[in-house]
């Protein structure tokens, strides 16, 4: 159903055009469309409905059943691509200014635990391989790393939350979105590692 959303709305008819910023957040509305155009193909194939919903309300909640809401889902699946373009960004800048140690560190550190459940690497460790006089070093860059991530990702929520209030309660939606879909609570979010 998401890939018939993305091809009848958002190509075909250019959704994303009606998008108006005045109106509100940018996820919100795509949730709605969502939650219209599932209704809508709901009635046109004659299913009966007993209670939609609507998604944006049912959002990082499970149905009595157990089973992940359309909503959840979409959150989740939004928040970790988000997540995948930002630590991407991360890494070419990273190489790009020569500032391979500062990826090291995140890499070892905090992406080996939250995107491979491996045990980050020692401090120890890291200071020997990259040539740190201690492990204080590694720790600083990790410091270094964490806010370089927490500023890509913010500029990447700007490019579609436009009001800083709003980018503000999406960081806080997208934290708790990958926490829901982890069971850890944020500790998905590599900027809380």
């Amino acid at each position: 159903m998401l890939q018939a959303f993305i091809a009848d709305k958002l190509l075909e008819r250019e959704m994303l055009r009606h998008a108006d910023e005045c109106r509100g957040r940018f996820r919100t509305f795509l949730l709605t469309s969502l939650n219209n155009f599932l209704t809508s193909r709901h009635r046109s194939e004659g299913i009966k409905v007993r209670s939609p919903g609507r998604l944006d309300e049912d959002a990082g909640s499970d149905h009595a059943d157990g089973h992940v809401t359309p909503a959840a889902e979409f959150e989740a699946a939004w928040a970790r691509a988000l997540v995948r373009d930002v630590v991407a960004t991360m890494r070419t800048k990273c190489l790009a200014d020569g500032r391979g140690d500062v990826w090291a560190v995140f890499e070892g550190r905090v992406l080996a635990e939250v995107f491979e459940d491996q045990v980050p690497v020692p401090y120890e460790i890291l200071a020997g391989k990259l040539g740190l006089r201690s492990p204080t070093q590694a720790a600083n860059l990790l410091v270094t790393a964490k806010r370089l991530y927490a500023r890509l990702l913010r500029i990447a929520v700007s490019e579609y939350e436009r009001d800083e209030k709003h980018v503000e309660e999406e960081l806080a939606d997208l934290r708790a979105s990958l926490g829901r879909a982890s069971g850890r609570g944020a500790a998905s979010d590599p900027e809380n590692h």
